[in-house]
């Protein structure tokens, strides 16, 4: 749907209280976060037992929402990569004076048209198409591409030498790579496209959603959710779901702890490094190891020559 944006500073005539630019860097971003959250969630459990009528209801809520709008304009006034560069507006770097007059200027109107996507065929289907990604196929096509122009440079510089002269020139041997970019004697090189590392994220369970209450699956995937403490949801992700102390994965009903590894009253910091992620028996289990840790003092052969085992 597209958000029909009326900014009239001039004649701004809200009936709502104009709220100064220092109310708009305090207002309380993580409360709004999960009012919308809560909403969200609320909508997809409404879809998920089949009640239609509660979802339209919800999303008209929704879409009235003062914190949903308040959000929106946050992730595009602030979040936005490109929020430096103007719009077809002209406009760029709204004040927050500003940014919270396009809150109250907002509304709602007709169905947003969909931005251009490319669609390519998808390997082993017939017909079906899916969005396009990178993988080491397209980095491979890429470097051959790159060989292309670089060798075609190398014979127009030296037009009077031959193609051979030319590489022997501009690529040497490094371990088993024959062609590699780079001058002679010295330690620099020209990257190559496949050895740009290819992270391969694991698929979303089949019927997961972000609103389906399980906040422990998916701060372990993201790192962070709005029903999950900031330091918890970080540690989850940190330590990939699993408690530190056992080696299982934590679950939603489960009892989790933050942990010092080297407790305060030892000297540890209170810093991520220090920190760790513990079922509630589990940090019960450490805590008490720690506090009745004790050093052996070392017996030595004297002592064990006379007072033999």
């Amino acid at each position: 749907m597209t958000w029909i944006v009326e900014v009239q500073v001039a004649m701004y005539t809200s009936k709502t209280s104009f709220k100064t630019t220092v109310e708009w860097n305090a207002i309380p971003w993580r409360k709004l976060e999960r009012k919308v959250f809560k909403l969200q969630k609320r909508i997809y459990k409404a879809s998920q037992r089949g009640d239609v009528k509660a979802v339209r209801q919800l999303q008209k809520t929704l879409l009235h929402s003062w914190s949903a709008k308040c959000l929106a304009v946050r992730r595009v006034t602030q979040d936005n990569r490109g929020k430096k560069t103007a719009g077809v507006d002209g406009l760029k770097n709204l004040s927050p004076k500003a940014r919270l007059i396009l809150v109250y200027s907002l509304k709602l109107g007709q169905k947003a048209a969909p931005t251009r996507r490319v669609w390519i065929p998808k390997p082993g289907s017939k017909g079906e198409k899916r969005p396009g990604v990178v993988s080491k196929r397209i980095f491979n096509q890429a470097d051959t591409t790159l060989f292309s122009q670089l060798k075609a440079w190398a014979e127009h510089r030296h037009p009077n030498k031959s193609s051979r002269w030319s590489c022997q020139k501009y690529w040497q041997t490094v371990g088993s790579d024959n062609w590699v970019f780079k001058p002679h004697n010295q330690k620099i090189r020209l990257l190559k496209h496949r050895e740009t590392r290819i992270v391969r994220h694991i698929q979303v369970q089949g019927s997961r959603s972000p609103f389906d209450g399980d906040w422990v699956y998916w701060s372990s995937r993201m790192g962070k959710h709005p029903e999950a403490p900031t330091r918890v949801a970080t540690l989850l992700k940190m330590q990939k779901g699993k408690c530190t102390h056992c080696g299982l994965f934590f679950h939603h009903e489960d009892l989790m702890e933050i942990d010092h590894k080297i407790p305060r009253s030892k000297g540890g910091k209170d810093r991520y490094d220090n920190l760790q992620l513990l079922h509630g028996h589990c940090h019960d289990a450490k805590t008490a190891a720690d506090k009745f840790a004790v050093a052996i003092p070392e017996i030595d052969e004297d002592y064990l020559n006379f007072h033999p085992f």
